[in-house]
Order: structure tokens, then C-alpha cells, then sequence
């Protein structure tokens, strides 16, 4: 049952990040990745910069030893609304396609922290 569906939420995001623009970078072992890019709309260049600047503390807070919970409430405080996970989201894929945030720092923002963030905006 959990592989159905994992199979199907991975069939939505990628029909979901299908009409949404790539950018493909190589990491500094060689790994090919793609980062989707949040809508146009969305991913405004004051929003872009105002993440951006944001990497490091995101960076920071997922080195610290504490909770999942307290780590997504430091993130969640810090940025708002959900145009900005959005765009936090792409920001986090090219910080770790550039080689500034690790596979497990990247792995724990996507797979614990990042669907928090979007649930807590959602609501």
C-alpha cells in the first residue's frame, strides 16, 4: 500500500513540475540534478533575493540539534506564506546542486522539513 502511494504522489509532483521551468546543475562530485522553479508569478526578484539571503540561516538551522518540529517552527518564522517555501524550495535544490548544503542537510529539509512548511501555509 505504501508503495502505491508513494507511486502515485511521485506521479503528481511530476505532473505538477512538469510545466514548471528546470534549471539542471551538476553538483562538485558530478551529480546531475534538476531544480523546478517556482511560477514566474511567484518567484518575484525581491522574493528571490530575500530567500536567497535566507540560505544560510535554513543551512544553520538544519546543523542544529533539535527536533524536526522546532527546526521547521525556527524556518517557518523566519520566512511566510507559501510563495516563499516555493521559492525556498528552489533556493534549497540549487544550494545543494552548488555543493553548499550536503545530501543529508538536503534530504531533511525535503523529506521532513518542506512538508511542514507547506502544510503549515496551506492551512
Amino acid at each position: 500500500m505504501k508503495k502505491v502511494i508513494l507511486l502515485t504522489v511521485t506521479v503528481l509532483l511530476m505532473s505538477c513540475a512538469s510545466t514548471r521551468k528546470k534549471t539542471k546543475l551538476t553538483r562538485p562530485d558530478g551529480t546531475k540534478i534538476a531544480c523546478f522553479q517556482p511560477p514566474k508569478d511567484v518567484m518575484t526578484e525581491n522574493l528571490e533575493a530575500s530567500i536567497e539571503a535566507k540560505i544560510p540561516y535554513v543551512k544553520e538551522q538544519l546543523d542544529a540539534s533539535l527536533s524536526v518540529e522546532n527546526k521547521t517552527k525556527r524556518i517557518r518564522d523566519e520566512i511566510s506564506g507559501i510563495n516563499s517555501v516555493e521559492v525556498l524550495e528552489f533556493k534549497m535544490c540549487v544550494a545543494y546542486g552548488n555543493g553548499i548544503i550536503n545530501s543529508q542537510e538536503y534530504n531533511e529539509f525535503f523529506s521532513q522539513i518542506l512538508p511542514l512548511l507547506k502544510n503549515t501555509n496551506e492551512n
